[in-house]
C-alpha cells in the first residue's frame, strides 16, 4: 500500500512494558526510505505493495515491539500502524495472510473471512486440519478498496494511505471487514457480522474502561478510532438493539476525549511533542489531523443519535477547540510525491481558524474560502439550538419566536451557500481562486494533470453536497414541525384515530389538537415545503447516477425521508382544503430553494385561497396516498442495509395506507 506518512501510529506499550518513544530520522533518511518502499511505478495500484516472500504472512505488532524495546542500538525506528498493540489483549492475535493467491477473482467468499475473523477474536482453535485459516490478500485489498470508496467518503475517521491489510491489527481488518461485508454482502451475513462486532465493542468497552488518564502518557489513539468506527458501523445497520449498545460505548468514549483534552488544539500540540517528536511534514499532519477527524467525525455521529431518538446531544461545538480539517484531497493524498505536491495547493490557513467559531451569516471568515464539510459543521451545531429551543418554547414562547427565526434564517443561508459551491465548481479555473480552491480540495486518486481530473472531482464533491442537504431540510423540518408527537399520534399499534372521542385520554386529544392548529399554521406549511423538497433532493441525487444502491446514501437521507412522510401526512390529514381544482393557483415544488420563491413565502404567510403542487400535482389529501407509497418504497429498498428505514416503511403501509 502507498504511504504518505514516514511512519505510521506509534505502538502503545503492552502491560509492564514501558511506552518507547520514536527515535525520528532525519527529513532526508524519511524521504529516502519512502521513495524506496512506497513511490508508486506507473500504472501501479496507488494501495498496493510489494508481495512478501513467504507464502503466508502474520500480523506480528506484539513481536515487532518487543524486538524495538529489546534493541539497544537507536538507530531502529518502529513501524506503527493504524491498529497499535494498545489495543491488543494481553495475548497477541494473528491473522494469516495468503499471499500466494494472486488471482483477483480468487473463490473467497465474505462467509469465510467473517468465519475466520471470528474465531481469531474469540480465540477459537480450528475446529478441523481442512477448516481455512487464511486470507488472501487480493480479497482483502479488494474489500478495503470497497471500504474507502463507499464508507470511508462518509466517515473520513481513518488516515487512508496507512491503511495496511498485510500489517494492521485483526481489530482494524475486522472492522473494516464488516462494514464492507454490511454494506455489499448478503443479507444472510448479517448474524455473522454482528457477532464481530458485539464481540469488538465488549472487547473496546472494556479497554476504555481500564484505560490510564495520566496525562504523561501517550493517548491509545487507535483505540479511539476504532471504537468511533464501531459506534458509525452501528448508527449506519440502523438495528436499533445494535445502536443501543454501541451508545454506551460512545459515551464513555466521549468521556475519555474530553478528560484528556483531545479537543483541544493546545492539549494535542503537546501530545505530538511529547510523544511523536519530530519535523517532517507528513508525520506532523498525521499525527494531528487524526484528532480533528476523530472529533469531527464523533461530533456528526452523536447529532445523527441525538435526531433519531429524540435525546440531547452529548458534545456541543463550542467546545470542538481545534482548527479546521485539512481539505479531502489532503488526507487522501497516496504517496510522499503526491502528498507535497497537494501540498502547494493545500489552504493551510484553515488550520489557523477554530471550529468552534464557524458561522454561516459569516462565511468570508473562513481562510480560502468555505468548504461544504465547514458547512455541514455548522449545520450539526445548530442541531443542539434546535433542540434547547423546543424545551425554551413552553417556557418563553415570545423569546422563542425569535429565535426560531433566527435559526431559519441560518439554514437558508447555508442552503444558498451549497448552490453557490455547486455554481463555483461549473466556472472556469483560475489560478488562486475559489474555484481552483474547491475544485482541488476533491482530489481522490487522481491527479489534477490527469485529462479527466475535474470530471471525477466534480462528481465527488456534488456526492459530498447531497448527502449534506437532507440534513439541512431535516433540521428545518425539526425546526417547526414536532415530528416525535405526529408519529406517536398516526403511528401507534393501536391508533386512538379509531376510537371514540370520549375514550381518548386528555392528553391525546391535547396533542391532537397541538398538531391540528400547526398544520394551519405557517410553520406547518414551512415543515410541509421542506419535507417535498426532501424528495426532491432524492430525485436529484439518484440522476448523478441512477443505478446507484441504497448504501451509496448516507442514512439521514433516509431519516429526513421518515420525517418528510410523517410531516406530509399529519399535515394533509388536517388541512380540510382540496387544491385539485384547475381554478386555485398553485406554487409548484419542482427543486430545492423553492422556499425561498416570493410565491412560496406568500403561501407560507397566508395559506388562504392559494395551494401548492409537487411536480406539478396537487399537493392535499386526494394525493397524499401516492406520495407516501413512494417514499415507503425507497424506504422498504433502503431497509436491507438500514433497518430503521424498512420499519418505518412497513408502518406506513400498515397504518396508513392499509397494505
Amino acid at each position: 500500500m502507498l504511504r504518505c506518512m514516514t511512519a505510521r501510529l506509534p505502538p502503545m506499550s503492552l502491560a509492564g512494558i514501558e511506552p518507547v518513544i520514536p527515535v525520528m530520522p532525519t527529513k532526508q533518511d524519511a524521504v529516502e526510505a519512502i521513495n524506496a518502499r512506497y513511490v508508486p511505478k506507473e500504472g501501479s495500484d496507488p494501495r498496493e505493495e510489494p508481495a512478501g516472500d513467504g507464502p503466508v504472512q502474520f500480523h506480528h505488532h506484539q513481536q515487532q515491539q518487543s524486538s524495538n524495546v529489546g534493541s539497544d542500538s537507536g538507530s531502529g525506528t518502529p513501524t506503527p500502524t493504524l491498529g497499535s498493540p494498545g489495543i491488543l489483549a494481553a495475548e497477541p492475535l494473528f491473522l494469516q495472510i495468503d499471499e500466494n493467491d494472486t488471482d483477483p477473482h480468487v473463490n473467497f467468499s465474505r462467509a469465510t473471512a467473517l468465519g475466520i475473523l471470528y474465531r481469531i477474536l474469540t480465540r477459537k482453535p480450528l475446529a478441523s486440519p481442512s477448516e481455512p485459516n487464511a486470507i488472501p490478500r487480493t480479497w482483502l485489498s479488494k474489500c478495503i478498496d470497497s471500504y474507502l470508496k463507499t464508507f470511508h467518503a462518509r466517515w473520513p475517521i481513518c488516515h487512508a494511505p496507512v491503511i495496511n491489510e498485510a500489517t494492521d491489527s485483526v481489530q482494524v481488518i475486522a472492522t473494516i471487514v464488516i462494514i464492507e461485508s454490511w454494506l455489499h454482502g448478503d443479507v444472510k451475513l448479517k448474524d455473522q457480522i454482528l457477532r464481530i462486532h458485539e464481540c469488538l465493542v465488549k472487547q473496546f468497552y472494556r479497554e476504555l474502561n481500564e484505560c490510564d488518564m495520566d496525562p504523561t502518557q501517550p493517548w491509545p489513539a487507535d483505540l479511539y478510532q476504532l471504537s468511533l468506527l464501531n459506534v458509525v458501523f452501528a448508527f449506519e445497520t440502523g438495528k436499533d438493539s445494535v445502536i443501543r449498545q454501541s451508545r454506551m460505548l460512545f459515551s464513555l468514549l466521549v468521556s475519555a476525549l474530553r478528560m484528556n483534552g483531545c479537543f483541544q488544539e493546545d492539549a494535542i500540540e503537546t501530545q505530538r511533542l511529547t510523544h511523536y517528536p519530530g519535523d517532517f511534514r507528513p508525520w506532523i499532519f498525521g499525527t494531528t489531523e487524526r484528532w480533528k477527524r476523530i472529533a469531527t467525525c464523533a461530533f456528526k455521529v452523536d447529532t445523527y443519535l441525538s435526531i433519531l431518538y429524540g435525546q440531547p446531544p452529548l458534545l456541543r461545538r463550542a467546545e470542538l477547540e481545534l482548527g479546521l480539517t485539512s481539505t479531502f484531497a489532503m488526507w487522501n493524498s497516496y504517496g510522499i510525491m503526491v502528498f507535497f505536491d497537494r501540498c502547494r495547493s493545500e489552504p493551510w490557513t484553515r488550520g489557523n481558524y477554530n471550529m468552534s467559531q464557524l458561522d454561516v451569516r459569516k462565511p468570508e471568515e473562513v481562510p480560502s474560502g468555505i468548504l461544504p464539510e465547514d458547512i455541514q459543521l455548522c449545520l450539526l451545531g445548530l442541531w443542539n439550538d434546535i433542540w434547547s429551543l423546543k424545551k425554551e418554547t413552553a417556557v418563553n414562547p415570545d423569546i422563542a419566536a425569535l429565535k426560531k427565526a433566527d435559526l431559519y434564517h441560518k439554514l437558508c443561508l447555508a442552503l444558498d451557500q451549497l448552490d453557490t459551491i455547486v455554481a463555483e465548481s461549473r466556472k472556469p479555473l483560475v489560478v488562486g481562486g475559489y474555484t481552483a480552491t474547491i475544485l482541488k480540495s476533491y482530489l481522490g486518486g487522481e491527479s489534477s494533470r490527469s485529462p479527466n481530473w475535474r470530471q471525477d472531482v466534480t462528481s465527488r464533491l456534488d456526492s459530498c453536497i447531497h448527502n449534506i442537504r437532507p440534513l439541512l431540510l431535516l433540521l428545518i423540518i425539526h425546526l417547526h414541525a414536532d415530528i416525535r408527537r405526529m408519529r406517536e399520534l398516526y403511528l401507534c399499534p393501536n391508533p386512538p384515530l379509531q376510537m371514540d372521542p370520549s375514550a381518548a385520554s386528555r392528553a391525546w386529544q391535547q396533542n391532537m389538537l397541538a398538531v391540528q392548529e400547526w398544520a394551519l399554521s405557517p410553520d406547518g406549511r414551512t415543515a410541509v415545503v421542506a419535507s417535498l423538497q426532501v424528495w426532491v433532493a432524492y430525485k436529484s441525487s439518484l440522476l448523478m447516477d441512477p443505478s446507484q444502491p441504497a448504501y451509496c446514501f448516507d442514512p439521514i437521507f433516509y431519516m429526513a425521508l421518515s420525517a418528510a412522510a410523517t410531516v406530509l401526512w399529519a399535515w394533509t390529514m388536517n388541512d380540510e382544503a382540496c387544491v385539485c381544482d384547475p381554478a386555485i393557483p398553485k406554487s409548484d415544488i419542482a427543486h430545492i430553494g423553492m422556499h425561498l420563491q416570493p410565491d412560496i413565502q406568500s403561501w407560507i404567510r397566508g395559506g388562504s385561497g392559494s395551494g401548492i403542487s409537487f411536480w406539478g400535482q396537487p399537493v392535499c389529501r386526494c394525493h397524499v396516498a401516492s406520495n407516501v407509497a413512494d417514499w415507503a418504497e425507497t424506504l422498504a429498498v433502503a431497509g436491507k442495509t438500514w433497518e430503521i428505514a424498512a420499519d418505518d416503511a412497513s408502518m406506513f403501509r400498515g397504518t396508513w395506507l392499509n397494505v
